[in-house]
């Protein structure tokens, strides 16, 4: 018995007999006509109303996305009014993906340019917000070495982080390292850090060896609590705020109304209002358990959070250099003076228009990349003209 030949549709043409056996996107949902994008190849009218075809669409803001038929028109019956089509479809409307401005691409290029192509799976750096804690995938782009870090640490303006490899701040030595190994051990998802190069300062995943709690800490702020496990101490000692007397003096008031602190556990998550002990005029908001069990200082002090004394208003020469325009509303009061923000500048002798780092210009004593160049030229032509005459006097010694 011969074989019977199978011949499989093309997509153009289950599309047709889609539209055919359950109508058109135009016929079955005219208020989705003004949301076809133009660019695509076909109009509604060809397209059945359950199709799985992926189109272009636009929203009300002018955003364009790619959808398939089906899950528009879907949508579309579960919200049957015209002003609710729109925003429940659009991904850049419900904060699923950002804006191309708002991006890590758009805003970091030169951070989006070492994330790693494969192993962040389909996600590209135009699709993250600035701000993720999704844990995500990077490659260096002076040593290649691959590392897990989340977006939001490499993206902080004040405070950001690198690669481990390449970092030139103050390493875990020796000693800390058998300490620590005691009582921890870096976690899993810690992919790239190894501890005989681990920053200091750096968050990092933690599991307690003791009962396998996973803790975000840094190793500063561990070797405070002397290599211990601040969840472990919580399970062990119920302690209360009144048994801390520095924190007790610091607090200000609590959420919730007025609570004396021997009714507050020391793992509470209400939140406080703290005032430093070292100048009054630092105030801020921090939870029970982030001052007592974690250790949490004062951001002010710590360079976390600006003020008056750690502004980048405490220099006055550079304030005079700030752009007037291209940063926007930002203020030398609003900056921090050790933030490696980039901030754009414009040398008052040159005129000069480059972008740089606070800290380099704060720090680093960084300046005009223009006028440091015609410096360096002048004193080159100066060199030159002083070998020139000696080279110029021994000729005439020797011909004299």
């Amino acid at each position: 018995m011969p074989k019977l030949k199978i011949f499989k549709s093309t997509p153009i043409e289950q599309t047709l007999r889609n539209r055919i056996r359950k109508g058109s996107v135009a016929e079955r949902f005219p208020q989705l006509v003004k949301e076809w994008h133009h660019a695509n190849f076909f109009a509604p009218e060809l397209f059945g109303a359950f199709s799985g075809e992926r189109v272009a669409w636009t929203c009300q803001l002018g955003h364009v996305y790619l959808r398939s038929v089906a899950r528009t028109t879907q949508s579309a019956l579960r919200h049957r009014s015209e002003a609710e089509v729109a925003l429940p479809n659009c991904p850049v409307c419900c904060k699923r993906i950002p804006l191309y401005t708002d991006s890590l691409e758009g805003k970091y290029p030169s951070i989006a340019a070492e994330w790693h192509e494969f192993l962040n799976g389909s996600k590209l750096p135009r699709e993250v917000f600035t701000d993720s804690n999704a844990q995500s995938f990077w490659r260096c782009s002076k040593c290649q070495h691959t590392y897990a870090m989340p977006v939001k640490w490499r993206t902080l303006p004040a405070n950001s982080q690198g690669c481990p490899k390449c970092s030139v701040e103050p390493k875990i030595t020796d000693s800390e390292a058998v300490a620590l190994s005691r009582t921890f051990q870096l976690a899993s998802v810690n992919h790239g850090f190894e501890l005989e190069s681990l920053p200091l300062s750096w968050l990092v995943f933690w599991i307690c060896i003791a009962k396998h709690h996973l803790i975000y800490e840094s190793v500063e702020h561990l070797e405070l609590l002397s290599w211990r496990c601040a969840l472990c101490e919580s399970e062990r000692t119920k302690r209360y705020l009144s048994e801390y007397p520095d924190l007790s003096q610091q607090l200000l008031s609590v959420e919730g109304g007025c609570i004396s602190p021997s009714s507050l556990p020391a793992g509470s998550q209400k939140m406080g209002l703290w005032q430093c002990r070292k100048i009054a005029e630092h105030v801020w908001s921090a939870t029970i358990a982030n001052r007592a069990l974690h250790c949490a200082g004062c951001p002010f002090c710590a360079n976390r959070a600006v003020c008056k004394e750690n502004s980048l208003a405490n220099f006055p020469e550079l304030i005079k250099e700030l752009h007037p325009s291209k940063n926007g509303h930002l203020k030398a009061s609003e900056i921090i003076s050790s933030s490696r923000q980039l901030v754009w500048w414009k040398c008052t002798l040159c005129a000069h228009e480059w972008e740089r780092a606070v800290y380099l210009r704060t720090q680093r004593s960084s300046k005009c990349p223009r006028c440091k160049h015609k410096a360096i030229k002048a004193r080159q032509i100066i060199i030159d003209a002083i070998l020139n005459d000696r080279v110029n006097g021994n000729r005439r010694a020797m011909t004299g």
